[in-house]
């Protein structure tokens, strides 16, 4: 049978985090590393399913944003939870209701969004001395309720070419980490979503 790294990947997470959901119970720090392992394998589905080789420069890496509401604040998406280092660790939130790019319309709109070029004469000003130049935002929804985005990041321009074939061919191989991620979210943010994240919701610039 022929091997395949992607299918290899996509089952990894999932099948982990369903083991220890059915016979363990997740602390916090539990669900931030599981978190972290599932943002890992996204890097490496998308980089294989793209073509990408670090060896060639090409570098990509994941980040998941949470969406809270706070009392006198409103709606916000907090990065909390990186793949690699690529993104930094900076914990930035970000007011929603600013038509900023990226993650924020991702979740506003419920689709995802795809920044072809963060350097364009347009979006340059949001994303001043960041490594990465093109991005794709993925809503994560549970019914009618927001949950976060996952943001994946590439330090090539377009890296992720047309948008809908990203959509059919290489999002579906990712789902069972995007679920796993919504799911784990779920479970540390029930005590935690009336509370204010550490950092100020003033930053407007975009962390994805």
């Amino acid at each position: 049978k022929t091997f395949n790294p992607l299918q290899r990947a996509s089952r990894e997470t999932g099948a982990t985090v369903t083991t220890l959901l059915q016979y363990g119970r997740f602390e916090s720090k539990d669900c931030a590393q599981a978190i972290e392992s599932a943002l890992r394998q996204i890097e490496t589905i998308v980089e294989v399913s793209l073509g990408k080789s670090r060896r060639e420069g090409h570098e990509i890496s994941a980040n998941c944003m949470i969406y809270r509401t706070q009392r006198k604040v409103g709606p916000s998406l907090t990065l909390t939870h990186w793949g690699t280092r690529l993104a930094g660790r900076e914990p930035i939130t970000i007011k929603l209701g600013n038509n900023l790019p990226g993650a924020p319309r991702a979740i506003e709109e419920n689709k995802t969004h795809y920044i072809r070029d963060t350097q364009s004469k347009e979006l340059h000003q949001f994303f001043e001395n960041k490594s990465y130049k093109s991005i794709i935002s993925i809503p994560l929804t549970a019914g009618q309720k927001n949950i976060g985005v996952i943001n994946i990041d590439s330090t090539e321009a377009d890296a992720f070419g047309n948008i809908s074939s990203f959509n059919k061919e290489t999002h579906p191989l990712i789902q069972p980490q995007l679920d796993t991620i919504k799911k784990l979210i779920q479970i540390a943010e029930v005590p935690e979503n009336t509370e204010n994240p550490a950092s100020s919701p003033d930053n407007h610039r975009h962390g994805g």
